[in-house]
Formats: C-alpha cells, sequence, structure tokens
C-alpha cells in the first residue's frame, strides 16, 4: 500500500522522492489510485501519508500528501 502511494506520487511529480519527504520540494498532485487491504486495522489506506524505508540505512520517513489518501 505504501508502495502503491509513492508510484502514483512519482508518476506525477519529478524529482527525487526526498526532496519531498524532506519538504525541499512540494506538491499535492498524484496519479488516482484504488486500494484493497489485505489486513485491518492499519488505517494506511485512509490517511495522506506513504512510510518509506531508505533501503541503505533503515531509516524510515514519511511522504505526505493528500492526493494519496484512497478513498
Amino acid at each position: 500500500m505504501e508502495c502503491a502511494k509513492a508510484i502514483a506520487f512519482l508518476g506525477v511529480n519529478s524529482g527525487n522522492i526526498n526532496d519531498y519527504i524532506f519538504n525541499r520540494l512540494t506538491s499535492n498532485k498524484a496519479l488516482p489510485i484504488i486500494l484493497i487491504p489485505t489486513t485491518c486495522g492499519t488505517r494506511s489506506e485512509g490517511n495522506g501519508f506513504a512510510v518509506l524505508t531508505n533501503p541503505e540505512n533503515g531509516d524510515k520517513k514519511a511522504l505526505r500528501c493528500n492526493a494519496i489518501m484512497s478513498g
């Protein structure tokens, strides 16, 4: 779900995702997404955050954009 949100965001926004995570760039645009949760309780499908892990150091940060909230 988090990956789908990030892909929908990067599909219409150029640049490095870290620039958006650290607020060097901003955007409230994303491709439309439909998510089917397979677990209950996380509510990730109902918020505008995508928590992503940096594979180089394991650090987790959130991409924030209202457009990545599924409905």
